[in-house]
């Protein structure tokens, strides 16, 4: 389960700088606060994100991220909507719950050597991005390389 730590933490750092007005605002730090395993298929964990907002305030909503080797996709990640303070820095504390895909097998992870390597790993992520009170818009990122998240922490 340690595994999943930069994989949870990766998907995090998508959150930030997701919509065209909210350009400058970026996640400063990034924290494992716990990693809970709920059997073999899936764990919760919950994340410490820092954010600097100079701009509006916003909401992330259905946030949901899928981890994948080659094509196969071997973890879905969803976490709750977040609100993000105007004009501040504040510390969030983002429970994420993440599941195995359906063919995906813990022991198939466990025994694959290059199962983790970051640099056979890649992230897609969507979440819909409100200022105020509007519903805001849907965006989607596909193909990050987990590697490439990895070296911005």
């Amino acid at each position: 389960m340690r595994r999943l730590v930069p994989i949870l933490i990766a998907c995090l750092a998508l959150l930030a700088g997701c919509a065209r007005p909210l350009v400058d605002t970026r996640i400063t730090d990034v924290g494992l606060v716990s990693l809970t395993p709920n059997g073999f298929r899936s764990a919760d964990a919950v994340v410490r994100l820092d954010v600097s907002n100079p701009g509006p305030a916003f909401t992330l909503r259905e946030v949901q991220g899928t981890v994948k080797r080659g094509t196969e996709p071997f973890l879905h990640l969803t976490a709750p909507d977040l609100t993000v303070d105007r004009q501040k820095d504040s510390s969030y504390l983002v429970p994420l719950h993440g599941q195995l895909d359906a063919e995906t097998s813990i022991l198939q992870l466990l025994t694959t050597p290059n199962a983790w390597n970051p640099d056979e790993v890649t992230i897609d992520f969507s979440a819909r991005v409100g200022v105020g009170r509007s519903s805001g818009k849907t965006i989607e990122y596909k193909d990050i390389p987990l590697r490439t998240l990895i070296e911005q922490f």
